[in-house]
Formats: structure tokens, sequence, C-alpha cells
């Protein structure tokens, strides 16, 4: 996933506009509940950054989110097979975006990207909590 325009350390409005809009449309299926939680998880490690606490202690757990992503998404899947696809773009969605980040400035720009996908999904799910 590329966060930033090109030479720069600014991020891509297309990346939290028309990209994650595009994401969100792609994963309406995926239950809110589970959205949620994955929004929560992905915004907790940012909250510990936001509060001081350094990049070298978060990174590991950056990596780890991975694994809890794939053990979510294959407990929908299951659960859930009929919107199997949907489970898979988020998938990979998180994945691209996660592999891509290497600074802490790299997961906020991926934190910020999933709260909008998040925003676009919640305005477009036809399931409500």
């Amino acid at each position: 996933m590329q966060f930033y325009t090109q030479g720069t350390q600014n991020i891509r409005p297309e990346l939290l506009g028309t990209e994650a809009e595009a994401a969100a449309k792609k994963v309406l299926n995926v239950s809110p509940t589970q959205m949620r939680r994955i929004f929560n998880q992905i915004k907790s490690l940012f909250q510990r950054l936001e509060k001081g606490e350094s990049w070298d202690k978060i990174a590991p757990l950056v990596q780890l989110q991975k694994a809890h992503i794939a053990y979510t998404v294959r407990r929908g899947k299951k659960n859930n097979s009929k919107f199997e696809k949907d489970w898979v773009e988020l998938e990979d969605i998180i994945k691209d975006g996660l592999g891509s980040v290497k600074t802490e400035n790299d997961y906020k720009a991926f934190v910020l990207f999933f709260e909008a996908l998040y925003g676009f999904y919640y305005a477009e799910t036809p399931q409500r909590i």
C-alpha cells in the first residue's frame, strides 16, 4: 500500500477518499461487530503511540495484528461462508496495509486509512448493530 505522495511524507488524499471508499464496498458483508472489533484493535496500538509509548515496543505488535486478523477472518469465513469473498478482501486489505508499515508514521497513515474505510463501511453496510 502506498501511503504517501511520491517523494513526500504527505498522505495521499485518495488513500483516505476514493481508495478507502472502494475498499469499504468490498467488505460490506463482514459483520459490523467484527469490523468494530478489528477497528478497535488497530486503533488501540495507535492510541498507545499517541500516549508516548515507543515505536520499538509497538512495532512487533503491529506484526502480531496480522495473526489476529488471520484468526478473525478464518472464523468469519467459517461462520458465514456465503460472504467468504468479503472476508478474504478484508484480510487482503489489512495484510497489504500492515505489510507496508515500516515506521511509526506509516502505521499512523494506515490507521487513518482504516478509519476512513470503517467510516465508509458503516455508512453503506446493510446490517446494523
